[in-house]
């Protein structure tokens, strides 16, 4: 759950506190025009990177100074913004932690920093919690601490870089893959839950807390946001951080370190992309996983090759006219390299389908498609759910199909005909025997378009010829030579079974 800021209630030594003194105007000094550093910054790959944070608190507490104290007492007279390092002999008395971690509190300390050995109770972690000062717990000797503390905040703009730096070197050794940059990211930021989001807010990776942010806006939580170019230059989603708090140096080198971000995560888009690219049956197996059931895995897959998974989305199926045959992947590549619409081409069943977010006019595609092979379509849209769409414009094409190449039916528009399209493939066996002499004869396929055009059209000779691009009497000459096979489409008997068997099998 994202850190919500403020500081829990709660009796403490039997006394309830009242607002944290650390929200009281308090000015923090320090080298003049440097913001301070903050206590993340101090754990984030500085000073205190190897320290262990007791307690689950908000960490952009700004640290003006370092105070080393032998006496847990001591801390009374500190100023604000101190981080007070207690040495082993100030920490060996009873309860020293707590009343330490009590009086940074009553002044609004930075934090309170001790040795591992004596931050073993889980009292001392309440405490914390509850006053909402960060305890952290050190594995060498405090004094060192309390040194590197020192330098640290005396060269707060080299330490930042310093962070930067290593967040960059750690981004490198997470490599091209989304889920490991971003627990990289989630690792070396700490107190920061930063996620992979789409444009409408879907998870992909990292997590939760940092969208439950990016959903629900806190006063107390600062959502920092980056677009993620894909390798088309469209946007590919958003990389977004929440941080507790509002300091401005503690945000920019996050958001720095967020940019640094964007390139492994473009690289590794463009990785799957060329895979996919190189082996179309990926895209295929992929889209067939996202349609059976969708994932976090296939959603950050299908993100990566830039699929447009946000609705409202529009879409086409595309079936091929002439003979069935297998969609081999030279041809699939070829029409691929066709497509110069948004949205993919995969090969899908019998066909290819295509989606996209914005309406287009498939028209133009769809003849330059035809001129590698003969093709109808169907569309369908606008539509949120993937599934649902690519099914409509499947029984759209297949209406489309029993008109001849070119043919483009629009799914909301299919009327009666989606019968035709949802005719189960059972019944194609049957099918078969019904029109086997007409099979059997039917070398190139033009005797079976010309049979399905002229029942699809009421039986009219002259606008089966129009449909199919041929001359009338090429038409009369094929009904004829049907006619010779037994099969008559202006027979009642038998329109309706030839009708439907026409449909099946093709």
């Amino acid at each position: 759950m994202a850190v919500r800021g403020g500081h829990g209630g709660g009796r403490t030594g039997g006394v309830r506190p009242g607002p944290p003194r650390s929200d009281r105007p308090a000015p923090v000094t320090g080298i003049p025009g440097l913001e301070p550093l903050t206590v993340a910054e101090l754990l984030c790959g500085g000073p205190l990177n190897t320290a262990r944070l007791a307690c689950d608190v908000p960490l952009d507490r700004p640290v003006a100074e370092v105070r080393l104290l032998d006496d847990a007492a001591a801390a009374i007279s500190c100023p604000p913004h101190t981080a007070l390092v207690l040495t082993e002999q100030a920490a060996r008395g009873g309860w020293a932690v707590e009343v330490t971690l009590r009086q940074a509190w009553e002044r609004a300390a930075a934090c309170v920093i001790a040795h591992e050995s004596v931050v073993t109770s889980p009292i001392a972690d309440q405490v914390a919690t509850r006053l909402g000062v960060p305890l952290l717990a050190v594995p060498d000797d405090p004094h060192s601490a309390a040194l590197r503390v020192a330098a640290a905040i005396a060269r707060p703009e080299a330490t930042r870089s310093a962070l930067i730096a290593r967040c960059a070197l750690r981004l490198a050794e997470s490599g091209e893959n989304a889920r490991a940059v971003l627990g990289t990211l989630n690792a070396e930021l700490p107190g920061v839950h930063v996620a992979l989001i789409t444009g409408s807010g879907t998870l992909l990776a990292g997590r939760a807390a940092a969208l439950e942010a990016w959903q629900t806006p806190d006063p107390a939580i600062t959502v920092l946001s980056t677009p993620i170019p894909g390798p088309d230059g469209l946007e590919l989603g958003q990389l977004i951080a929440a941080v507790t708090g509002r300091a401005k140096a503690w945000h920019t080198t996050i958001t720095a370190v967020l940019s640094i971000a964007l390139a492994p995560l473009t690289a590794w888009a463009a990785t799957e992309r060329l895979r996919t690219d190189r082996a179309p049956r990926l895209a295929t197996a992929l889209l067939d996983r996202l349609l059976t059931e969708e994932t976090p895995e296939t959603l950050v897959e299908a993100t990566a090759l830039g699929w447009p998974l946000d609705g409202p989305l529009v879409g086409i199926a595309l079936l091929r006219t002439g003979p069935a045959q297998d969609l081999t992947a030279a041809l699939t590549g070829a029409l691929t390299a066709a497509w110069d619409l948004p949205g993919p081409l995969v090969a899908h069943g019998e066909g290819w389908v295509s989606w996209c977010r914005d309406p287009i006019s498939w028209d133009p595609a769809l003849n330059r498609l035809n001129a590698i092979t003969g093709l109808a379509a169907g569309v369908a849209g606008p539509d949120r759910d993937l599934r649902r769409l690519l099914t409509q414009a499947g029984a759209a094409a297949v209406v489309a199909r029993s008109h001849g190449p070119g043919t483009l039916v629009r799914a909301g528009e299919l009327g009666p005909a989606r019968l035709l399209a949802a005719l189960p493939a059972e019944l194609s066996g049957t099918a078969r025997d019904v029109l086997a002499p007409v099979l059997a004869a039917d070398t190139d396929g033009t005797l079976l378009a010309t049979l399905t055009s002229v029942l699809d059209l009421g039986g009219s000779a002259k606008d089966a010829a129009a449909a199919l691009g041929v001359h009338r009497n090429t038409v009369a000459t094929r009904l004829e030579r049907l006619r010779e096979l037994g099969v008559d489409p202006t027979d009642p008997r038998q329109r309706l079974p030839l009708h439907l068997a026409c449909h099946l099998v093709r």
